[in-house]
């Protein structure tokens, strides 16, 4: 079951829109979609965390997939915070990029 995008809370002019949401294997996905008139092309940059990185990376325990969101939406401003901590935690993720005409 997917669950509803929270939008990241530096998301909006000039920072492109940066939200997170569980896919239906229960993956986190986190995505920073870069666009705006002020950029040669857009890109949708995505970083997936399975469960177990996913609780790695927010420690502590959600009641519900929801709550986890949220949690997550209060802790991290962008889709660079997120990477970054994951990264200086080692805490492992799959990133990808779609570059957009």
């Amino acid at each position: 079951m997917t669950h509803d995008r929270v939008h990241l809370s530096r998301s909006g002019a000039g920072a492109g829109t940066h939200w997170a949401w569980l896919d239906a294997q229960g993956w986190l996905v986190v995505e920073w979609y870069d666009h705006g008139p002020e950029i040669p092309y857009e890109s949708a940059n995505v970083l997936r965390f399975a469960p177990e990185a996913a609780a790695a990376l927010l420690p502590l325990e959600a009641p519900s997939d929801a709550a986890m969101l949220d949690l997550l939406r209060q802790r991290f401003a962008t889709w660079w915070e997120v990477r970054s901590t994951a990264l200086e935690r080692g805490i492992p993720f799959t990133a990808e990029v779609d570059f957009l005409p």
